[in-house]
């Protein structure tokens, strides 16, 4: 290694004193400049700024202005490197974090577009965990960033993101990008064409835990909830040797059938962007059958004989509800898109059925919950 690649090396040993004094930004972006052709020095120097700028406001706009973002953007577009993409994308999700001014920057040079490409399932799920959580913080409160992801494909390669094989934690953060792109009523539409609502909903319901779900019918024992190739259409796979506690059945990357308060909080946030002013997709979250899981009748499994149990998107947000009573972000999404729900006569007449006035009334008494109250109010009317 060259002088300046070892010292990028040492840099990586010095960052938390570095991260707190944010001395050595300029040094470190200049020396991955002066040697861009070298991979050892490029991955050093994003891992050093990566550190640098976690959590730290003044470190992220020392190195959006001192060319961080142009820096590592060249790298990223000139090493297919794994560990350099990770390490990169790592960077751009630091410097973008609540930081509007280096989102605007990232945009301008290109970056969206460099970060859905690395969405790509060929990359692996490291790369594409990195890539994704950078692109939910480019595209935050970015109304520009919003529509040049959905222009350039993000919306597709992220709804594939629900399907199965994909890592739970990746399944989250892919329903939150989806979530802020789905601000803008040009991405509402281009979701909803791509069965977005039933995927998403598909996601959510994967994230309830295994208790519940066993306790509503939809399987006994432990399984798992396949996707089908059909949006919002899952199938109950029974896992040999599985544990009812929940976890990792069988060894399933992405299966976790623990609560996942997260999928059901970004989930239920996602679909109240896409719900938001727009009363054709407020009225398809609702109906019964959106959500199709059909189950193998253990009885018969020589004729594969299958029956199928019918959800609405109404009793997903429900069973999240009670599935997280003490959850506050649950607690608040949910209700505020039930609330959306109800301004549509079906939804309100299928959320009597299933017993929501009287839930809502319950919480908000119980958490004093204004989403709850408000909901409550509508709904006895």
């Amino acid at each position: 290694l060259g002088e300046e690649e070892l010292g990028l090396k040492a840099f990586g040993s010095m960052c938390t004193f570095m991260e707190h004094t944010g001395e050595g930004i300029e040094v470190i972006i200049e020396a991955m400049t002066r040697n861009k052709d070298s991979l050892e020095a490029q991955i050093s120097g994003c891992k050093a700024l990566r550190e640098i700028m976690s959590g730290n406001f003044i470190n992220q706009d020392k190195a959006g202005g001192a060319g961080a973002i142009e820096a590592v953007l060249q790298a990223l577009r000139s090493f297919q490197d794994a560990e350099l993409q990770e390490q990169g994308f790592g960077v751009l999700g630091n410097l973008a974090a609540f930081h509007a001014k280096n989102k605007a920057k990232i945009g301008q040079a290109g970056g969206v577009e460099t970060l859905v490409s690395g969405l790509d399932p060929a990359g692996g799920v490291g790369i594409q965990l990195e890539a994704c959580q950078a692109l939910c913080h480019v595209t935050s409160n970015s109304p520009d960033n919003q529509s040049k992801a959905g222009s350039c494909g993000a919306i597709q390669v992220t709804l594939a993101l629900c399907s199965n094989g994909t890592y739970g934690k990746l399944r989250e953060v892919g329903v939150e990008v989806l979530g802020n792109l789905a601000r803008l009523p040009e991405n509402q539409g281009k979701i909803a064409k791509q069965r977005g609502v039933p995927l998403i909903l598909s996601a959510m319901l994967r994230g309830i835990g295994l208790g519940r779900l066993q306790e509503v019918g939809l399987g006994s024992g432990a399984f798992v909830l396949r996707q089908e190739a059909q949006p919002g259409v899952l199938k109950v796979e029974e896992v040999a040797g599985g544990s009812s506690a929940g976890g990792n059945l069988g060894g399933r990357t992405g299966e976790m059938y623990e609560t996942s308060p997260r999928m059901l909080e970004v989930g239920c946030q996602a679909l109240v962007n896409l719900a938001s002013n727009n009363s054709e997709i407020r009225a398809s979250i609702g109906p019964e059958g959106i959500i199709k899981v059909r189950r193998t009748d253990s009885t018969n499994l020589k004729t594969g004989t299958q029956n199928a149990l019918s959800i609405s998107g109404i009793q997903i947000v429900l069973w999240g509800l009670l599935e997280c009573a003490e959850h506050a972000g649950v607690q608040e999404q949910g209700f505020w898109l039930l609330y959306d729900l109800a301004n549509d006569e079906e939804n309100r007449r299928r959320m009597t059925e299933l017993g929501v006035p009287d839930f809502a009334s319950r919480m908000s008494n119980k958490h004093n919950s204004s989403d709850a109250r408000r909901l409550a109010r509508l709904l006895s009317r």
